[in-house]
């Protein structure tokens, strides 16, 4: 069994890595209900008969919809995990209270409060006859309200790690190198023993600065990561909200891009316990 297929089958059982390719699915979905061109375009590619075509375009509303529900209710109770950052920052008297951790509460709270009010109208889209809390108007009510506080969450999270990448720019620090200028002038008339010894201090100071650049980078491109990709979903509750006018393919294309850019930590945190189960 190949590493890259234990990668995929790790990512597939993980939970949030589900979540991610049915996103996918969906913003897919989406993308040919939106262009049906494209459905013709690519059926030759997998031998299908032109004349299935169009049998084919009326499955992806309701399977786009059933996709969006397992969706749902694979996230049933993730809104618990955003109101526990919330608390947690509240909470611990060792987090500094700066700017960003203040941002960083209130996406706990948006996100939170958005997941739990897509939870609670679930019986409503689940597309079965009778079952229903709120009612057709109280849940479309609900569930805009929902997208409303996820436009508020990412706008949080992009401001926040944006202060954080400035930070991280700003404030840090490469280990010092004064150490060099100290040891030319030490080295001249010393013995082989001794330089042999400076050598293996400098190396040990150029591997520090090496993973020190590394940290660094590896944190910032976190951080874009995840700006790049809040950034972009806004466009998706704009749209729900009426504030800005967005095409159902320009939607699922967002969705698409936005899927791949969550699911990297997934698939790099799969990557590393494949590793170690090989170690």
């Amino acid at each position: 069994m190949s590493r890259t297929f234990e990668q995929a089958h790790a990512f597939g059982t993980d939970l949030f890595g589900l979540e991610r390719f049915l996103r996918g699915l969906h913003s897919c979905l989406i993308i040919f209900q939106s262009y049906p061109a494209l459905l013709a375009l690519i059926a030759p590619l997998f031998t299908i008969p032109a004349a299935s075509v169009k049998p084919a375009y009326a499955v992806i509303a309701p399977l786009k919809d059933q996709v969006n529900v397992t969706r749902r209710y694979i996230r049933t109770f993730k809104f618990l995990d955003s109101y526990a950052l919330a608390y947690g920052l509240v909470t611990d008297t060792a987090v500094p209270k700066s700017l960003e951790t203040f941002l960083d509460i209130f996406y706990g709270t948006f996100m939170g409060t958005f997941g739990m009010l897509e939870t609670i109208t679930l019986p409503d889209i689940s597309g079965v006859p009778g079952l229903s809390i709120f009612g057709p108007e109280k849940t479309i009510y609900l569930n805009i309200e929902a997208q409303r506080l996820w436009l508020f969450g990412l706008v949080c999270s992009v401001l926040s790690n944006g202060i954080k990448l400035i930070k991280l720019f700003a404030y840090s620090s490469v280990p010092s190198g004064e150490a060099f200028n100290v040891t030319e002038k030490k080295v001249a008339n010393g013995k082989e023993e001794e330089l042999n010894a400076e050598r293996e201090r400098l190396k040990k100071i150029v591997d520090q600065r090496k993973q020190h650049r590394a940290a660094v980078k590896a944190k910032a491109r976190v951080l874009m990561r995840k700006m790049l990709a809040d950034s972009l979903d806004m466009i998706i509750p704009l749209g729900s909200l009426g504030w800005y006018v967005s095409e159902p393919g320009v939607v699922g294309s967002v969705m698409l891009v936005t899927s791949v850019l969550t699911s990297l930590d997934t698939w790099e945190k799969c990557r590393v316990l494949v590793e170690k189960k090989h170690q």
